[in-house]
This record gives C-alpha cells, sequence and structure tokens, in this order.
C-alpha cells in the first residue's frame, strides 16, 4: 500500500512539475533567438577582422558561410510556433539588448570592412550574399 501511495505521489509530482517550465513554443523561440544573436555577433567578428585586401579574401568565406546559417535561420523564422504573450515580452526582455549590441557592432563593422577591404571581389560577392539573406530576414514577421 506505501509503495502504491509513494508511486501515485511520483506520478503527480512529475506531472506538476512538466507543467511549471516554458512551453515548447517558448523553447524553440529561444533557440531561434540564441541562434541568432550568435549568427549576427559572428558576421561582426567576421567583418571586424577585416583589415586589408587579405584579409578580406580570408573573411569572404566566413561571410558566406555566416550568410548561409543566416538563410537557415530566416526558413525556421517561418515555421517558429507563436508564444504566448507572457512569454513574448520574456524573449523580448532576454534578447532585445543582445541585438541591439550586435547590430551596433554590425552598423560599426561594415563600412570599416568595406573601406578596408581594398575591392576584394570575393569579398564584395560575399557582402552581396549577406545583403541578400538580410532583406529575406527582413520580411519576416517574428
Amino acid at each position: 500500500m506505501r509503495r502504491m501511495i509513494g508511486l501515485g505521489v511520483l506520478v503527480v509530482l512529475a506531472g506538476a512539475l512538466s507543467g511549471c517550465g516554458p512551453s515548447s513554443a517558448y523553447t524553440k523561440n529561444e533557440a531561434f533567438g540564441n541562434d541568432m544573436v550568435k549568427a549576427m555577433n559572428d558576421m561582426a567578428d567576421a567583418l571586424e577582422s577585416v583589415k586589408d585586401q587579405d584579409s578580406a579574401k580570408a573573411a569572404a568565406g566566413k561571410i558566406d558561410g555566416i550568410s548561409d546559417r543566416l538563410a537557415e535561420l530566416t526558413k525556421r523564422a517561418k515555421e517558429l510556433p507563436k508564444v504566448s504573450k507572457s512569454e513574448d515580452e520574456k524573449l523580448t526582455a532576454k534578447f532585445d539588448p543582445e541585438f541591439k549590441k550586435a547590430q551596433e557592432r554590425l552598423q560599426k563593422a561594415a563600412p570599416q570592412a568595406g573601406a578596408n577591404c581594398g575591392g576584394d571581389p570575393d569579398f564584395l560577392k560575399a557582402l552581396k550574399h549577406f545583403e541578400d539573406v538580410s532583406k529575406e530576414l527582413s520580411k519576416v514577421k517574428l
């Protein structure tokens, strides 16, 4: 009898605890936010590394790879499940400062990289790829 009561308490406790955590939609949106911040910071790192034509050529491959990741994130963004209003507010509070910081880095690094690249064609092509992907991402309603 005691064993049955103990198992019953465990089942009820497990059920109660499973309802206390974030929703699946929240978890997916949070993972997306983390991946976006990472991609934006990686892009800023790549742009900040451009000091001359040689470093621009080296950065071009990184920029193309990050642009490909951003294209995949754009596809994921279109399929993200809706979150509740409170979860949306929580995600906004978490990610807005991180997005703004990464965006400021990008806005500062991009013109500097353009000035330093020496007209490297691979770098300019990679930047065009990033621009195209960014335009598609900006169309997605999050």
